[in-house]
């Protein structure tokens, strides 16, 4: 879909900077959205405040340090910054246990640094597949 590759192309340069170290980069974006086309013209998925979202994956153990969770607030902020409802997921897996880091829609908790990724975003592990 044309607003998965727009939000691609908005927060690549972002990944790249910020999580070098990463494996795997999907986005996606919910049916939902469908609905704010209302002519022949595909508006940019910020105009509409599209529902989107990234994931990324890491092959290496979540290191829980303050660096990690900064780079984890910054694009996510970043994320928010281009629509209310962006949201991002980052799995980190070294074995058979991921751990899994979801952190929210800005309309939800906006993240502006670590401690409030801290807060907001859902830490948890579980066997990876």
């Amino acid at each position: 879909m044309v607003w998965e590759k727009q939000f691609r192309e908005d927060i690549k340069p972002d990944i790249q900077r910020l999580l070098p170290k990463r494996e795997e980069f999907f986005t996606r974006h919910s049916g939902e959205s469908v609905d704010l086309v209302t002519g022949p013209d595909i508006p940019d998925y910020k105009e509409v405040q599209a529902s989107v979202g990234g994931h990324i994956k890491m092959k290496l153990a979540f290191p829980a340090v303050q660096s990690e969770w900064t780079a984890i607030a910054s694009l996510v902020k970043k994320v928010q910054s281009y629509s209310q409802n962006a949201d991002m997921l980052f799995l980190y897996t070294d074995t058979q246990l991921g751990t899994y880091i979801d952190c929210p829609l800005k309309m939800i908790d906006a993240v502006t640094d670590a401690d409030s990724a801290k807060k907001y975003c859902m830490l948890s592990e579980s066997p990876v597949q």
